[in-house]
């Protein structure tokens, strides 16, 4: 499946919401996941802008959890960035990691986050608190019609959006592209 979507940076994540809750979206998630981000030794899919993931997802509200397995390529990358993305659940992390070591691939990084999944008719817009990295917002559909009009109804356009990656927005602010964890401390502020 095909997504297509578009970043804004620099939110007011409190303002996003409560103008979500206004709009009548839908919280269709509010995880914490741990991203466990694998490529082969010469980095042939993290050049290209793609990757192999496995998630860890803890559900914020009741404690569930969810191991995901994804596999993302860039395909385009303009006004909005769009990516062939194959996701399908599994059951065991390690057995899922070995079988990535095994066909060669090798984890490269280890990225923690906070997301909050708001669901409009037209997609969604999740709201993205990575460790170390300022909030952000995703409007993400199927249409980049369907984006446009999530970002004018939570009050943006898309001259105010990017296509950038994380790793694009980790340069943006100067942060080293490296694992991203919470600290406890951090932990505690955000409320877990």
């Amino acid at each position: 499946m095909n997504e297509i979507e578009v970043k804004v940076l620099n939110i007011d994540s409190n303002k996003i919401k409560d103008k979500l809750e206004t709009l009548g979206a839908k919280l269709v998630k509010n995880e914490f996941q741990t991203n466990y981000m694998f490529d082969f030794s010469d980095k042939r899919f993290f050049d290209k802008g793609g990757y192999v993931r496995i998630r860890k997802s803890v559900d914020l509200i009741d404690k569930t959890e969810k191991i995901i397995l994804t596999s993302k390529e860039l395909i385009s990358k303009d006004k909005f960035k769009i990516s062939k993305e194959i996701e399908f659940e599994a059951n065991n992390f390690n057995l899922s990691k070995d079988f990535l070591e095994a066909l060669g691939l090798i984890l490269r990084r280890v990225d923690e986050k906070i997301r909050y999944s708001y669901e409009l008719k037209e997609g969604l817009i999740e709201i993205d608190t990575w460790a170390g990295v300022p909030t952000y917002l995703e409007a993400e559909s199927d249409s980049e019609e369907k984006v446009i009009k999530l970002l004018e109804k939570i009050g943006y356009n898309l001259d105010q959006s990017t296509s950038m990656s994380l790793s694009e927005i980790m340069k943006y602010y100067n942060i080293k592209d490296d694992n991203r964890m919470f600290s406890e401390q951090d932990k505690k502020d955000l409320g877990f």
